[in-house]
């Protein structure tokens, strides 16, 4: 095991710390945080670096969990295209820099996250060493769950549409007649930002559901990809963010 960490070393140089690499028995996690250095610019799709990675790993009898890139996108993309950026209760975007700074709702970003994982997905298809992928990295980790963004508020109408079906019915279900909030049309909905006092509790609990949508629709779409084109011998799975056996106890 020294030796393979040795070569680990040769072989990743600077651009290593990148790649998160995770030593079980027997298997290897990679990837997860490298769309960088899949596609450098858009539409150069390179995986020689991985190609060497896994080369690598086989001769050293290990296995290989893959996981997709989209939790950290490349500076170029948030660069052509800004709206993938999510942004907080006050209205103010989540720069590139850090990780999971993505918006679950925007279609950009839903489009380029699919090819980048079809096109990954595929050209390791046939890999015996890859034995499973991991879609992204911890959903909904350190508040990456939460976007304010114009995006996200007409989803968020869009979905008490479809639930409620008319205003009126959301209306009663709301008990809005209390401090004066009654809808006219689902478009005058808010999003459950800064106010004074507090959000309607009902608003705020469709908010929270709507949240958990939005994440399971993105991390769906990405499992279909995978389980689309991905080899047989290959199993699906994710992570979540560590802690809980520790509070539980």
């Amino acid at each position: 095991m020294d030796e393979l960490v040795r070569d680990f070393a040769r072989l990743f140089g600077e651009e290593g710390k990148e790649v998160h690499t995770f030593f079980a028995p027997g298997i290897v996690r990679i990837g997860e945080f490298s769309w960088h250095l899949m596609e450098r610019t858009e539409g150069d799709i390179d995986f020689s670096f991985f190609d060497e990675v896994v080369k690598k790993l086989k001769e050293n009898g290990l296995s290989i969990m893959f996981g997709t890139p989209t939790a950290t996108f490349p500076a170029w993309l948030a660069k052509k295209h800004p709206d993938i950026l999510s942004k907080d209760e006050f209205g103010r975007i989540r720069v590139f820099g850090g990780r999971r700074q993505y918006c679950f709702n925007s279609t950009t970003y839903r489009l380029y996250a699919a090819n980048i994982t079809k096109q990954l997905v595929t050209h390791y298809k046939d890999e015996e060493a890859i034995i499973a992928w991991q879609i992204d990295n911890e959903f909904g980790h350190e508040g990456s769950d939460m976007c304010y963004c114009e995006q996200c508020h007409r989803e968020f109408q869009q979905f008490l549409k479809e639930k409620y079906k008319q205003i009126d019915v959301l209306n009663e279900a709301y008990g809005t007649i209390f401090w004066g909030q009654t809808y006219n049309d689902f478009s005058e909905i808010p999003m459950p930002t800064k106010t004074i006092t507090t959000h309607n509790p009902s608003l705020q609990l469709d908010w929270a559901r709507f949240r958990s949508f939005s994440v399971n629709r993105f991390a769906h779409e990405m499992t279909n990809i995978v389980r689309k084109h991905k080899g047989s011998h290959q199993q699906v799975t994710t992570n979540v963010s560590g802690g809980f056996l520790k509070q539980m106890v």
